[in-house]
């Protein structure tokens, strides 16, 4: 599996729950564009238009040699079994989240998108969320220094006793 674009913006906005793999409806040089890396899932999300599921505002632009010319913006359908769309249509109406494009990745030759229902945040859980990864990433350093610090001390009382045994 390689990932070929993500959307880093949406675990800093959205609680994300449960996610889904889904396929895409893509142009032969959408497929080169992505396969590129020059895609973007910034503002991308999921909407549900015509029993059909929509990616909108994901951001593929046409590459520079490609025959087919599209707009970059347009609106792709999402590959899905009627039971899932189900679901994610009954959870959208009745819990009011959203659907966010997080990740589109290859998986053997498909092109594939990572869709994950979303809850909005508040600017305070944005904060709490901010100030829990600064101390995960402080505890991380302390032990890591701690760690070293504990081998530097084994490694001398070693060199210790060998001196006086020779």
């Amino acid at each position: 599996m390689t990932i070929l674009a993500q959307n880093k913006k949406a675990g800093h906005d959205y609680f994300l729950e449960d996610c889904i793999e889904a396929g895409l409806v893509l142009n032969g040089s959408e497929v080169k564009a992505i396969r590129a890396h020059t895609c973007s899932l910034t503002d991308a999300f999921v909407c549900y238009e015509g029993g059909k599921m929509l990616l909108r505002n994901a951001h593929i632009p046409p590459q520079k040699h490609a025959s087919g010319h599209y707009d970059p913006k347009r609106d792709r359908p999402l590959l899905l079994s009627k039971s899932e769309i189900r679901r994610l249509v009954g959870r959208i109406q009745r819990e009011g989240i959203t659907l966010v494009a997080t990740t589109i990745y290859c998986n053997k030759k498909w092109i594939k998108a990572k869709i994950c229902v979303a809850r909005g945040k508040k600017k305070h859980d944005k904060r709490a969320a901010l100030k829990e990864r600064e101390w995960q990433r402080d505890k991380h350093r302390v032990l890591a220094r701690n760690i070293k610090q504990a081998h530097q001390t084994k490694r001398t009382e070693v060199r210790a006793k060998l001196a006086q045994a020779f």
